[in-house]
């Protein structure tokens, strides 16, 4: 992005007309994006080499075919997003994704409402489903919007030029402005007066109209406090601070909740998701903003404990099961992602069986007892990955969920096969991977004790000795 946006190059070549930073809502020159796609070809030209030598290489992000993915989706989308789309184009090749992270992208776009607005936050949550909507075709009515980007002018003016609804119009005077990457909203906390929301937007217009004077270390306001109007509760406590891309995230939120369903994937944990968080109703993959935070028809959200001013959501259970029922989660034992990118693909599972516990937990405190046992059966593929070895991220949850449902048995056997699998580990691993070993190993006790097993003096003596075997206290 800094080739493209800011400043590139060496000291020496810094004054060069192609190599200065660009005003806030300039668009660069044809010979800038030119040259900022040819780097990115040679970067990926550097991970082709390295995918031929070995395949199951693993980064950050997961193996070196997702990297590749993550690098092909970057230079398309910022390219599009300062209007070449022809130099755009050649990054979106066929076969860029293996068949379970476009599964997982038509999975969190399926169940959406129609013209839905979702917000993402990383790159798998991201990128995936923007190809399954300009490669594939599927599901182009929805609003793909990363919250992270919205932090970008050059993001917001492509997304206000494709949508001009998307945010009030005036707003972009305000981002255009040099000193327009955060405000500093109110620094009195104890004020529990409000103001309505209204005048934020005018404040953030009035800066507008002489961007020298905007002062970000400057309060805005004497409070925190704003009134929404049309939301209940009304009165919403924003941040003290909020980024641009608060700003905009909040802007296109208010600007669109009596039009268009608006979602946040369940992905994403920023600032203004953790303030709208009590209006929300997850619904599968991702979570509707609803104008009514307490909806009468839908139960609250016992299923995960938070604290402070966040406060709980609500659950559609119906669109829960729907999900479940109609999402695909097989598994191929024999596809080639499974052995390259196991890891980042338990993680996906780790999502779609998040949700099975909720409707789970839900039939369980509705007293359904055996129809939560049924939908368990149905969906145990989720935890396949759990199955072939130890899987730090669906090990705990499976087992506390048959905890849960009182399948003692069959929770024991599960305890069982992991502790078999912790002790035959030969593998040296890194010091992530032993700090999830020692917490699975922690919680797993914990659950033993706590729960009726049949077996508890066993389980518990199992799991000394294999604390005793890798030294941990």
């Amino acid at each position: 992005m800094g080739f493209l946006l800011a400043v590139h190059g060496t000291p020496s070549d810094y004054q060069q007309d192609e190599r200065k930073e660009l005003d806030r809502c300039a668009i660069p020159t044809r010979k800038r994006a030119e040259k900022f796609a040819e780097y990115i070809h040679k970067g990926i030209a550097v991970c082709n080499i390295l995918k031929e030598k070995n395949p199951s290489f693993q980064t950050l992000v997961g193996d070196i075919q997702t990297k590749l993915s993550g690098e092909y989706l970057y230079a398309f989308t910022y390219l599009t997003y300062v209007g070449y789309d022809d130099l755009a184009a050649p990054f979106l090749k066929d076969s860029l994704y293996d068949d379970y992270i476009l599964t997982y992208a038509k999975n969190y776009l399926k169940f959406l409402k129609k013209d839905a607005i979702l917000f993402t936050q990383g790159d798998v949550d991201t990128y995936p489903l923007i190809y399954v909507q300009e490669k594939l075709g599927f599901r182009k009515d929805v609003i793909v919007l990363n919250v992270g980007q919205l932090q970008l002018p050059a993001y917001l003016n492509y997304q206000l030029q494709k949508h001009p609804d998307l945010f009030p119009a005036s707003f972009k005077n305000f981002y255009c402005c040099n000193n327009s990457d955060y405000v500093y909203l109110s620094d009195n906390t104890e004020n529990l007066s409000s103001v309505y929301i209204n005048l934020l937007l005018k404040k953030l217009t009035e800066l507008s109209e002489n961007c020298a004077d905007i002062k970000p270390a400057k309060p805005l306001f004497d409070t925190r406090r704003f009134e929404t109007y049309d939301m209940s509760p009304e009165t919403i406590e924003l941040p003290d601070f909020m980024y641009l891309c608060d700003l905009a995230e909040f802007m296109i939120v208010l600007n669109n909740l009596h039009d268009k369903p608006v979602y946040y994937g369940n992905t994403v944990s920023s600032p203004m998701q953790y303030v709208l968080y009590p209006y929300t109703s997850n619904k599968g993959m991702a979570s509707e903003i609803l104008r009514n935070s307490r909806p009468e028809e839908y139960p609250i959200n016992t299923y995960e404990e938070t604290a402070g001013h966040r406060g709980y959501n609500t659950v559609d259970t119906a669109s829960i099961r729907i999900f479940l029922k109609e999402g695909d989660f097989k598994v191929e034992a024999n596809n080639t992602a499974i052995k390259t990118n196991s890891q980042a693909i338990e993680l996906l599972y780790l999502q779609y069986a998040s949700q099975l516990m909720q409707y789970v937990k839900m039939l369980i405190e509705e007293k359904q007892l055996q129809a939560a046992r049924e939908i368990y059966n149905q969906q145990e593929e989720l935890f396949y990955f759990n199955t072939q070895h130890i899987s730090y991220h669906l090990a705990y949850p499976q087992i506390k969920l048959l905890t849960e449902l009182k399948l003692f048995d069959k929770a024991s056997n599960m305890i069982l096969t992991d502790i078999r699998n912790l002790e035959t580990q030969t593998k040296t691993i890194d010091e992530t991977n032993a700090s999830f070993r020692r917490y699975f190993i922690s919680q797993m006790e914990d659950l033993i004790m706590e729960n009726k097993f049949p077996d508890k003096l066993m389980l518990l003596s199992k799991i000394k000795s294999l604390k005793t075997r890798l030294r941990i206290d």
